[in-house]
């Protein structure tokens, strides 16, 4: 049962590798490639390919997936795959491809720089790929930099040139810039050029260059890429759907926010990150613990400024369950929910949220009425004539059937 289970989660590593390292093909007609790789200035890197071939398969599944060839093929590279028996049969014409796998790389004017034929390792495959861009001038000064690098050199206004070089091609700079940071004492981190390097490249929530954002927080240019950061690694999360990595920016929060801050961003973000991920049931578990243990028990006692901040909270929350929650039961409870906050402090934007619900609910006639109370209220408080007509409009969906 171990070794089944072993493997079954050695599958699912791999799957998961595959789904992060890949040369992204665009799927736009060969026109197209050609604009964009003119617009990029890029050259064009072609695998003309056949449906039937193995070693075309065999280049799929083990060197289209490898970490270094996929980075450095999406940086450096507009990527077409032409089936030369399908829909690439007039490229594999145009230029005479007879033997599959072909690889062809290609300038923005559709003229042929290099060329190579038959299945390869990753490595050499990178080196094919290396030939090919010295061929173009930013292709040929890349990678003079790149073997400075390989070569040991560490000055810091090269690491500052290179990263920023690697920059302009979107490629991942962490491993550069921790290596680089490894060798500094704490204390030459404080030099000008030193903080531009982290500041331009930390992007991730590890390391040497994030401990000392995280250290140097209050002061605003640090605060900024943090928030990047921290931004990025909750996308990063969604994506991967990692729950693990919401600890760690929780633990973030809690060391630069205030208590209350923290709390109000890390709720949000866990209610996010599951109805992101599709993962409704915790979402609602999540949701209902959060309203009636805290939401609501803090609005009871709350002062006018707060009561607005947990209305947002609320407001924020009631449009999530209209737009992805099917569960009645769920909805009910959110319905009274607003309901419960509406009687201490009615809110047009509540009772619109409200009757939203209702009709999520087939409760049209209850939907139409809070719709209408919410219309009044603004007009009531002279709201600008722009929010009183997108509610209007929704007054008329509602009566409509079409919200």
């Amino acid at each position: 049962m171990k070794k089944i289970l072993f493997s079954v989660l050695l599958v699912l590593t791999c799957l998961i590798n595959l789904a992060h390292a890949q040369i992204k093909f665009s799927k736009e007609s060969w026109e197209k490639i050609l604009a964009t790789a003119q617009k990029e200035n890029k050259l064009i890197f072609v695998d003309v390919y056949a449906t039937w071939c193995g070693p075309c398969k065999w280049m799929d599944a083990n060197v289209f997936t490898n970490k270094v060839v996929s980075e450095k093929f999406n940086a450096f590279f507009v990527n077409y795959k032409a089936d030369a028996e399908g829909s690439g049969m007039n490229v594999a014409q145009k230029y005479n491809v007879n033997v599959y796998p072909t690889f062809m790389f290609i300038d923005p004017q559709g003229n042929v720089v290099y060329r190579v034929e038959g299945s390869k390792p990753a490595d050499q495959f990178i080196e094919d790929a290396k030939t090919a861009l010295r061929s173009t001038k930013n292709g040929n000064i890349y990678l003079l930099y790149e073997d400075a690098y390989n070569k040991g050199n560490r000055q810091s206004q090269f690491i500052a040139d290179y990263c920023k070089l690697r920059n302009f091609y979107h490629l991942n700079n962490h491993e550069i810039v921790e290596t680089y940071l490894a060798k500094l004492p704490n204390d030459s981190l404080n030099a000008p050029l030193n903080q531009q390097i982290i500041i331009h490249n930390c992007r991730q929530m590890s390391g040497k260059a994030f401990e000392y954002i995280l250290n140097h927080h209050t002061e605003k240019r640090f605060a900024n890429v943090l928030e990047i950061i921290l931004n990025q690694s909750f996308k990063e999360a969604v994506a991967q759907k990692d729950e693990e990595a919401l600890i760690q920016m929780s633990q973030v929060y809690e060391k630069i926010k205030t208590p209350e801050e923290a709390s109000h961003i890390i709720h949000n973000q866990y209610l996010q990150f599951y109805f992101d991920t599709k993962a409704f049931k915790k979402f609602i578990s999540y949701a209902e613990n959060y309203a009636e243990n805290h939401l609501l028990v803090q609005y009871k006692t709350a002062d006018d400024t707060k009561q607005k901040s947990l209305q947002d909270n609320l407001l924020q929350l009631s449009f999530l369950y209209f737009s992805g929650i099917k569960d009645e039961r769920a909805l009910q409870k959110a319905v009274g929910w607003i309901e419960e906050v509406n009687k201490i402090n009615p809110n047009p934007q509540l009772l619109s949220n409200q009757a939203h619900l209702h009709y999520k609910l087939k409760q049209y006639d209850q939907a139409k009425t809070l719709q209408t109370q919410a219309l009044q209220m603004l007009r009531t408080n002279n709201e600008n004539e722009q929010t009183i007509q997108r509610y209007e409009e929704t007054l008329q969906k509602i009566e409509k059937k079409k919200l």
